[in-house]
């Protein structure tokens, strides 16, 4: 097994080789957790909700974090909405049952 990784590793090769690819289509990634041989991550933007994006993605991630982190041996494509994304929905929600 590898050196243990810390976000901030993780956060600057995806940076660097995850990030501008996806920005391109209209999307980003967010880690969800990382253990010394898994990383889950899950797509947000435009490609959130993308089979397309969800099924080749998972691959190029894998392959550039495996590579940055040899002893990582899965990145893990959650699927689902960002809390954010939830907080924002749910206070919207609420807002309108007021006003209604």
């Amino acid at each position: 097994m590898g050196a243990p990784m810390d976000v901030a590793e993780v956060e600057a090769v995806i940076d660097e080789r995850i990030r501008p690819y996806l920005s391109q289509h209209g999307g980003d990634i967010q880690i969800i957790s990382i253990s010394p041989d898994i990383i889950k991550v899950r797509l947000l933007g435009q490609c959130c909700n993308c089979p397309n994006a969800i099924s080749e993605n998972e691959e190029i991630f894998e392959k550039e974090l495996c590579s940055a982190f040899p002893g990582l041996k899965q990145v893990v494509l959650e699927a689902g909405v960002s809390d954010d994304l939830y907080a924002f929905a749910k206070e919207l929600l609420k807002k309108r049952h007021r006003e209604e």
